[in-house]
């Protein structure tokens, strides 16, 4: 997992690369499943990304990024990332 410490930083961040046009929607669930946060959502190009995960709000624990992209050829994309907050 990726450490964010709450104590000395207000947010991480999500990097993503996609190599072609793709509706995204980028998430932070919770270690029970649930959506916290919608960090992105609409149509993309290609190319890199970085989304902002404001952790202020967010108690210490482990959460998981999900990125979701469907390209214009219908391929669907799932990616998931490990992160922990630490307070």
């Amino acid at each position: 997992p990726q450490p964010i410490d709450a104590r000395n930083v207000a947010e991480g961040s999500y990097l993503f690369e996609l190599s072609e046009t793709a509706d995204v929607v980028l998430t932070v669930h919770d270690a029970f499943g649930r959506a916290v946060l919608v960090l992105d959502e609409g149509s993309h190009r290609a190319g890199m990304y970085r989304a902002s995960i404001p952790v202020t709000g967010l108690p210490a624990g482990l959460y998981i990024a999900e990125l979701r992209a469907r390209t214009l050829r219908g391929v669907v994309v799932v990616q998931r990332v490990k992160t922990v907050v630490i307070r």
